[in-house]
């Protein structure tokens, strides 16, 4: 499996003549995430067994797909043995150098680990990063955000009690020193909590949401947080509860409101677990409710709504994107909520593609395009669609085809980029060997820029997990993967120069 990209104007063009290749190598590579950066490029990240273990790589690109680091990619870490690096998720500094956090077995547990890249692509922190909070224990599924300083505040799943998993959290300065003296508790209480969201708050903090099981009555309920760059918990010992309703909320995406709090959506199983609908609540930045107590119902149709994804509207409100199964097979469906949270599209939202068999995962590459794994030939694809504020399609009812190539083509990474434009990287197994990642670059248009089926990326024995981090202002974009070269599965990274 190896990881393809291609790049597509706003009429669903494909503007490159063959698909670009962000990771070629033996072995798999696998996507993690796509970015882009302040000077036009794109920065992608992904996990590669060219090895034969699982490492992580990374790439930056230019704004016409152009790697601009070594040509397989820079490896983040490849710990000796059969050590496995993967999960990773990255940033941009406010100095112009990345960090990445990823989880990484080498002590025999998986504990995160983090690692600096300097604006000249060296590894900054050590040959093989640094730990955050080295237990024998696992610790997995990291985020980051940048603390405004140079540096970063990391949360992730901390299993040191298995039954009773804990949301950590530390920050790093811009040295790789840890500023608070033991990692925090996101929440003191005991209870199950899992599967974590952050963002920023804006003023070197961060929010953090995750599931968490206290209430035995409702199941898993969402809890939010929000921690000072001193480490503080600003919302409470216990967090501030988000919604508690019967049945399992999950699934949650969240975004910053820009005025220190939070919007939320989830999938919400309140009315039994062959029904689930899609809510929403925005929380203030005292951490409390601003829509109704139980939440603003997205969409309550029949049958099951699954894993929403939610941009800001520019107005105070937001877009909610999501996979439907009201019309027999699995579509996406879109609904805006204004600032009070009322829905301003028709009841239970608009179809945005409604296509024969499956449409899946839906996620905003820039606030009019959005981006979905599909079946309609028979194998994964991954089709756009631009949606405008009135809730008009400006593409057709079918989408564009961002690529459509024999064999599987899926979990794309999208970031924005210049002119209305978006990256995407994906895992492809177009090659009938291994995984390896390519990228596109999609105008306002519609339109692939960089060949019809994307740009391959160089990597000798596969990768998967991309990550993307753009830069548009300087035509650069950076590439991460996981890396399987020589039987490892080490981290990856390439930089790439678009021209314009």
């Amino acid at each position: 499996w190896d990881i393809l990209g291609q790049r597509i104007n706003s009429s669903g063009t494909a503007l490159l003549p063959n698909s670009l290749a962000l990771a070629l190598a033996k072995g798999d590579q696998v996507l993690g995430s796509i970015y882009n950066s302040s000077d036009n490029s794109v920065l992608a990240v992904w996990q590669d067994n060219r090895f034969g273990n699982n490492d992580i790589y990374t790439q930056k690109f230019s704004s016409l797909g152009k790697p601009l680091w070594e040509k397989t990619g820079i490896i983040i870490c490849s710990t000796p043995g059969s050590v496995v690096q993967q999960n990773m998720e990255i940033i941009l500094t406010e100095r112009g150098e990345i960090i990445l956090v990823f989880e990484d077995a080498r002590s025999g547990f998986f504990n995160i680990y983090a690692q600096k890249i300097d604006t000249d692509g060296k590894l900054a922190w050590g040959e093989n990063g640094l730990a955050l909070a080295k237990v024998a224990a696992n610790q997995t599924n990291p985020l980051i955000v940048p603390d405004n300083k140079g540096g970063a505040i990391i949360t992730w799943e901390d299993q040191r009690e298995p039954e009773k998993t804990q949301i950590r959290a530390q920050r790093l300065n811009y040295l790789g020193e840890k500023v608070w003296e033991s990692s925090v508790p996101v929440a003191r209480i005991e209870s199950k909590q899992i599967n974590p969201s952050m963002v920023s708050d804006g003023a070197g903090g961060a929010i953090i949401s995750w599931q968490d099981n206290r209430d035995v009555l409702s199941l898993q309920d969402i809890y939010t947080q929000r921690l000072s760059p001193q480490g503080k918990r600003l919302w409470g010992e216990k967090g501030a509860i988000a919604v508690s309703a019967n049945g399992h909320q999950i699934d949650v995406d969240m975004i910053s409101n820009g005025s220190g709090g939070v919007f939320i959506t989830w999938t919400d199983f309140r009315r039994g677990d062959r029904n689930p609908d899609i809510y929403a609540q925005q929380i203030n930045a005292s951490g409390k409710p601003v829509w109704e107590q139980s939440g603003a119902l997205v969409c309550g149709a029949p049958d099951v709504q699954r894993k929403p994804r939610l941009i800001s509207d520019g107005k105070g409100g937001i877009i909610v994107v999501w996979t439907d199964k009201g019309g027999g097979s699995y579509d996406i469906y879109g609904q805006q909520l204004d600032k009070k949270g009322k829905p301003l599209w028709m009841t239970d939202g608009i179809p945005i593609n409604q296509f024969s068999r499956t449409q899946q995962d839906p996620q905003f590459g820039n606030k009019n395009i959005l981006i979905w794994e599909d079946y309609r030939y028979g194998n994964w694809d991954i089709f756009a669609a631009s949606l405008n504020s009135g809730g008009k399609l400006a593409w057709g009812d079918h989408g564009a085809a961002v690529v459509s190539t024999p064999h599987t083509q899926y979990s794309p990474q999208t970031v924005p980029w210049k002119n209305g434009s978006i990256i995407i990287a994906w895992e492809d197994y177009r090659s009938n060997l291994h995984y390896e990642i390519y990228l596109q670059e999609l105008d306002s248009n519609g339109t692939s820029l960089w060949g019809q089926n994307g740009y391959k990326n160089i990597s000798q024995d596969g990768g998967r997990s991309p990550k993307l981090l753009p830069k548009p202002e300087n035509n650069v974009f950076y590439l991460f993967w996981e890396d399987y070269t020589g039987g490892g599965k080490a981290i990856y990274g390439q930089k790439y120069l678009v021209n314009s």
